[in-house]
């Protein structure tokens, strides 16, 4: 039984076909939850745009994937989520700061200063979600084995330029497109050297069950919606680009293992989580050492003024 103290709790569950009641013999869905209270999942997220990702989550069948993984795993039923977001951080560690200790403090302070740095909101599930929920999980992996079958990813344009940024993928998409051998992007020349590397674990948010490749998470097929183009350099080929792990997904991560040791054992833990992940997952690219500091500096700040908020801490 899920206990309402545990943190960063890997949920599982089988892949339903909702006409038939029969599970999918590829894959399974897995998620991990950071926290419950009685009928109520908490979500820790960081995002430089709270409001967006709000409105982006109220249409995301996220809420509802975590609640049936719950109900099916541990019996919980789940009637709410509550979401708990952290903005990322637009100060840089500079000359002003005599040091990592001070940029982290002044980062502290602009999270708490931000209206939007510390963001609460409450997301309800229901009956009728939870079957959408379930019908949408399986035409995601139905599209997965037919794209495998027919060997047809489609490409989405307009995700080249999602958020406001140029995606990771677009110079592998441009290779194969005009017929060049994108796996040179990879293995040789310039590029040999970090800019696209094979990942040992496609969802390092689920630590050792995330090198399962049967598993389906709300994030992957999130992608595979947006960009089926995109779902294969990630997940059928396991892609990674050194300048990803600059991201908010890498910071995203190092918060998470912060604020599990923090809500365990305290700040001292925390801290020792944060480098510990820092040490398993470096940070690659030009200016490494001072990139690597920064984020550190500032996912510790994330995790003190996360915990300030919302677990009664005093730091």
């Amino acid at each position: 039984m899920l206990l309402e103290n545990q943190t960063e709790v890997v949920v599982t569950m089988p892949i339903v076909n909702p006409d038939t009641g029969r599970a999918s013999r590829s894959f399974t869905y897995a998620g991990k939850i950071d926290g419950v209270e009685r009928a109520k999942i908490i979500d820790y997220k960081n995002t430089s745009d709270p409001s967006l990702y709000l409105w982006r989550e109220t249409l995301s069948f996220q809420p509802e994937l975590y609640a049936l993984a719950a109900q099916k795993q541990f019996g919980i039923v789940v009637t709410e989520i509550e979401y708990r977001i952290v903005k990322t951080p637009t100060i840089r560690l500079c000359g002003k700061d005599a040091n990592r200790d001070a940029y982290e403090q002044r980062v502290f302070e602009w999270l708490n200063e931000k209206p939007d740095g510390l963001t609460t909101q409450t997301l309800m599930v229901s009956s009728a979600r939870l079957e959408a929920a379930r019908g949408y999980l399986w035409k995601c992996s139905k599209r997965i084995l037919q794209n495998r079958r027919d060997d047809v990813w489609l490409q989405n344009l307009s995700a080249c330029n999602d958020f406001n940024r140029e995606c990771h993928y677009k110079k592998l998409c441009e290779c194969a497109t005009n017929g060049g051998n994108w796996k040179d992007l990879v293995e040789f020349g310039e590029y040999h050297y970090g800019e696209y590397h094979y990942a040992d674990n496609s969802h390092p948010e689920l630590g050792e069950s995330g090198k399962d490749a049967r598993i389906l998470t709300h994030s992957s097929t999130r992608v595979l919606t947006n960009c089926e183009q995109k779902f294969q350099w990630m997940y059928e080929h396991r892609l990674r680009k050194g300048e990803e792990d600059l991201d908010a997904r890498w910071l995203g991560n190092v918060m998470h293992a912060g604020l599990d040791a923090f809500a365990k054992e305290g700040q001292v833990a925390a801290f020792l989580a944060i480098d510990d992940w820092e040490t398993k997952n470096p940070i690659l690219g030009e200016d490494a050492a001072h990139n690597s500091d920064q984020q550190i500096a500032r996912a510790r700040a994330m995790v003190r003024a996360a915990a300030v908020k919302w677990m009664g801490a005093g730091v």
